[in-house]
């Protein structure tokens, strides 16, 4: 990737994200970085950390991005086939996703996702 031009980093479910503080400030001036999250919770500190934050859900984002990324995001996420399908239209040709996700090994362990499911459904 050609750093030269603008690189293009969209960050889902950013929450209290502390990404920004890791660019260089010359890497800075050449990367756009927008955010995104589904409460209004951390919305003037995502403005301040960010080229762009928006509130809703990732179906609303219709921007395209070199790397798309999130952290410990998708435990929380209800319909993650239809989010990384949404995702993928996102990214620009040759560009790539990152995922950060916990993995939990424990046996009849629920999601926080899954939490409003009866205990039937939870069960299967």
């Amino acid at each position: 990737m050609n750093l030269d031009s603008a690189c293009s980093i969209f960050e889902f479910g950013a929450g209290c994200t502390r990404f920004s503080w890791h660019l260089e400030s010359d890497l800075r001036s050449k990367v756009s970085y927008d955010v995104q999250d589904v409460t209004y919770v951390n919305f003037d500190y995502l403005k301040e950390e960010a080229d762009s934050a928006h509130i809703g859900k990732i179906q609303d984002v219709d921007n395209n991005y070199d790397i798309i990324f999130s952290t410990f995001v998708w435990e929380h996420i209800t319909d993650p086939q239809s989010t990384l399908q949404h995702l993928l239209i996102l990214l620009k040709p040759g560009g790539s996703i990152f995922i950060v996700s916990p993995r939990y090994e424990f046996p009849f362990y629920i999601s926080p996702s899954e939490k409003h499911l009866s205990k039937i459904k939870r069960f299967f």
